[in-house]
């Protein structure tokens, strides 16, 4: 057994006005690794050679240890990926998404699927269309905080809390509303929706107090 995850060698596709010229690296096994460049650096394009999205020119891309052409279907049945943009019809529920990736891979689990499902409150029979845009947080007064009194801390189901409510000059700007304008127009329990994401952080919209209705924007750290 190989004790690389990844191998790509010589690694090259030429698109005329852009080449990704003799790209050498190694993934070991139970490594994480981030691919990091510029705009046009040439990332997709590697990942893409990868997974055989998109035809190399030249080299060679190795996968547990084997041709990932070659050995594409045995390969790709041990692999995940996740892409920026959904690519499923959006007609599709979770349930037939589930019975499509069930034909692909073998050792697919239907009850770690269902998990998840339920988990993230994802409800099975809903087609992707008629899901709702933007992820929905949970705030919740943390009166407790030995750091700050006014901290409200940010919960996403699934993952738990990941974060807290901005309560800094530094982080918080123009017409957002800080832990500190908030504490008090909230219950104990609120909810928002995130609007965009921001450098070092998120803002949200708070869509339910917990008291009364607000269409004010805050930061999340």
């Amino acid at each position: 057994m190989t004790n690389s995850a990844l191998e790509v060698k010589n690694l090259t596709k030429d698109y005329g006005d852009f080449v990704l010229d003799k790209l050498n690296f190694t993934l070991p096994r139970g490594v994480i690794m981030g691919l990091i460049g510029e705009n046009g650096a040439g990332k997709s394009t590697t990942i893409n050679c990868i997974l055989n999205e998109i035809q190399k020119d030249d080299g060679e891309i190795l996968i547990f240890g084997k041709d990932h052409i070659s050995n594409e279907i045995e390969i790709k049945s041990k692999l995940g990926v996740v892409f920026d943009e959904n690519h499923f019809p959006d007609i599709f529920t979770p349930m037939e998404i589930g019975k499509y990736m069930a034909g692909i891979y073998s050792g697919w689990e239907w009850a770690t699927y269902r998990q998840f499902l339920e988990k993230f409150e994802l409800p099975k029979d809903k087609k992707i269309k008629d899901f709702s845009k933007g992820m929905k947080v949970k705030l919740e007064k943390e009166p407790d905080n030995a750091y700050d009194k006014e901290a409200i801390q940010v919960k996403v189901k699934g993952l738990g809390k990941i974060g807290y409510v901005a309560n800094s000059p530094y982080t918080v700007k123009g017409e957002y509303m800080s832990a500190g304008r908030l504490y008090d127009k909230l219950g104990d329990k609120a909810k928002g929706k995130v609007v965009f994401v921001v450098d070092g952080g998120v803002v949200c919209r708070i869509i339910n107090t917990g008291r009364e209705q607000t269409e004010q924007p805050c930061r999340i750290s």
